[in-house]
């Protein structure tokens, strides 16, 4: 079983640059066999089809950002300093999803397609467990009495989706990725700060 994991592993890393550089569309199935170095029949022995890889791309490139993500949450147990830490780290994180940013733009295209399915499910991912996030982050924040009363988890979650997600695409566009980046990190403290008030100090008061 490991055996077979691993070969699967070597056949998703072979195609994720592939699809990354060249696109879903223009990577063959001969193309990936080659640079995984292994006879395309034994790369139908373990994916279905091209879409299945595609899949299966997306979907362990999710399991890695938010596994990232889950170790800034760890590394951060005060409320305020993990949201501002989270923030400012998840822009750089999502964009290491290379295959999925390369595609980021398919999901606010008019139509329907494999493509553009596959894009929404590994969003779907990302967006459920953000939602969590969110919601146990305002939650958390309420319980140790230093986020404001005016700030309802549900909506938190939701708004803060919806900018991130915007972001991504100024983000993956925006040619000063520096300048982008400084001036969202400043945002973030400004989100932060005028919601959230300092553990140290809260409990000083």
């Amino acid at each position: 079983m490991k055996d077979l994991q691993k070969i699967r592993n070597s056949i998703l890393a072979a195609a994720s640059p592939l699809f990354e550089k060249y696109g879903y569309e223009k990577t063959s199935m001969d193309e990936i066999a080659s640079s995984a170095h292994k006879a395309k029949a034994s790369i139908y022995y373990h994916f279905e089809s091209k879409l299945d890889i595609f899949r299966a791309v997306l979907k362990q490139e999710m399991d890695t950002v938010i596994g990232r993500l889950t170790d800034i949450i760890g590394a951060n147990p005060d409320p305020r300093e993990q949201l501002i830490a989270y923030l400012k780290s998840r822009m750089e994180v999502i964009l290491q999803a290379g295959v999925f940013m390369h595609y980021i733009m398919t999901q606010y295209i008019e139509g329907s397609g494999d493509v553009k399915e596959a894009i929404g499910e590994a969003r779907k991912i990302l967006d459920d467990w953000e939602y969590r996030y969110f919601t146990d982050a305002c939650n958390n924040g309420k319980q140790t009495g230093i986020l404001s009363d005016a700030v309802k988890p549900d909506a938190f979650a939701k708004t803060m989706l919806v900018i991130l997600k915007g972001l991504e695409i100024q983000y993956s566009i925006y040619e000063d990725r520096e300048a982008m980046r400084s001036t969202y990190d400043a945002m973030v403290e400004i989100l932060v700060t005028n919601n959230f008030t300092n553990a140290t100090n809260r409990q000083a008061i």
